[in-house]
């Protein structure tokens, strides 16, 4: 018990250490520009199975952007841990499908847009053909999203995503325009299209060797002298993010109708989702 108290210490050391190390070379929180006295996840770690998120998705923040979303993550975790392939085992789902129903039932309530069974199976065979009847059977329903908590949720999710990905890859928080817009994956193949070309490089997601690509990938693209960041991301099978960042100067360089046409591209769409049985 010793040896082991003494190893516990020693790693709570380290950590704190590491944190320590971190900070010095990460002063400013990357979301609002205060002074960082924490680490950020993002994705957040209650997104992964086992709590096991990519390696080197740490971000400094202040407390407030820490702390502040913490409940939200929560409902996303929800959301984008249910996955069709039921072959993986995700035991902590339950638990968080749970917790969400004590302690945010305005989301649950908004989830539940039908009790009606015909409607479930005809919306799931709109979606996936001859599929939707297996997908039906094995206890999936439709709820849709557009509820105005989730939809909260949802775009304070990818904006913070989207700060936190540019930080990374950008090497400097974001001082300008920032564009996100959650979407169903299968649902809009030409945008996706013209997003993928724009977006050639793939990030690589693993911890200790392990890929986690099938939880949460995303493909991206940037220009840090011009401070332009592009990116498509996707959470298992169903949802994602299209985002694109700049810089203030870049952004004020552009003409009306290339604003208007990307607000008209991200615009957000009423979406619907599968959830399993247990939450409708």
């Amino acid at each position: 018990m010793h040896n082991l108290d003494c190893l516990n210490m020693g790693q709570a050391k380290q950590k704190q250490y590491s944190k320590i190390e971190f900070l010095k070379i990460h002063q400013i929180c990357c979301y609002c520009g205060e002074k960082a006295t924490t680490i950020d996840h993002c994705p957040p770690r209650s997104l992964f199975i086992d709590r096991k998120w990519p390696e080197s998705y740490e971000f400094p923040s202040c407390e407030r952007c820490n702390s502040e979303g913490r409940k939200i993550e929560n409902i996303i975790a929800v959301i984008y841990r249910i996955r069709l392939n039921t072959s993986v085992k995700d035991a902590h789902l339950g638990k968080l499908i749970m917790g969400l129903r004590n302690n945010s039932p305005e989301i649950i309530k908004e989830l539940e847009s039908s009790n009606n069974g015909r409607w479930h199976r005809q919306e799931l065979r709109k979606q996936y053909g001859d599929m939707g009847d297996d997908i039906y059977m094995r206890g999936y329903r439709v709820a849709t999203i557009d509820g105005p908590k989730m939809r909260e949720a949802m775009e304070y999710f990818g904006r913070k995503m989207g700060k936190a990905l540019y930080y990374k890859h950008i090497g400097r928080r974001l001082k300008g325009k920032l564009f996100t817009k959650s979407m169903y994956i299968n649902r809009n193949p030409e945008l996706l299209q013209i997003i993928a070309n724009m977006t050639p490089m793939f990030a690589t997601l693993q911890r200790e060797f392990k890929n986690l690509s099938d939880q949460f990938t995303y493909r991206f693209n940037y220009n840090a002298d011009l401070g332009i960041f592009c990116a498509i991301a996707g959470f298992k099978e169903q949802l994602g993010y299209l985002i694109m960042a700049m810089d203030e100067e870049f952004y004020k360089s552009l003409p009306p109708d290339t604003i208007d046409g990307l607000n008209e591209i991200f615009d957000n769409e009423q979406q619907k989702s599968l959830v399993p049985s247990v939450v409708s």
